[in-house]
């Protein structure tokens, strides 16, 4: 059903852009809603309607996104098939080494420590 749905939506857009003399181009639209439009980088969050950027602005998410999705058509090292976790990994690498100290970038995950494992660290240090 939902394959049938992406193929009448497809041709729809096909249509309307043929009939506008438009252009409808597809691109990779990974990690764009979770993206900073004003820099491109990977920064701030998303909650609901609202982008909160890092420096504290708030911008509407949905225009937040789609400058992103925009800004991808230039974007060289991003295909329209590049896996989402090549993505994360050029966008982090494009950010700031703020973000390095957490070694994000190069992709392994900080495992926080369980409750029994803290408590033994503070058990030892006694």
């Amino acid at each position: 059903m939902s394959a049938w749905a992406k193929g009448v939506l497809a041709e729809a857009l096909d249509s309307v852009c043929e009939q506008r003399d438009a252009k409808h181009i597809l691109v990779n639209g990974a990690y764009t809603s979770q993206m900073d439009s004003t820099n491109g980088l990977l920064e701030g969050r998303r909650e609901g309607d609202k982008f909160y950027r890092a420096n504290g602005d708030v911008l509407q998410a949905d225009h937040n996104a789609a400058l992103n999705v925009l800004a991808r058509l230039d974007d060289g090292e991003i295909s329209r098939f590049t896996p989402y976790t090549e993505v994360r990994r050029i966008l982090l690498a494009r950010s700031p080494a703020q973000l390095s100290v957490k070694r994000v970038e190069l992709g392994t995950k900080v495992r926080q420590p369980t409750a029994d494992e803290s408590y033994a660290q503070i058990c030892a240090t006694f």
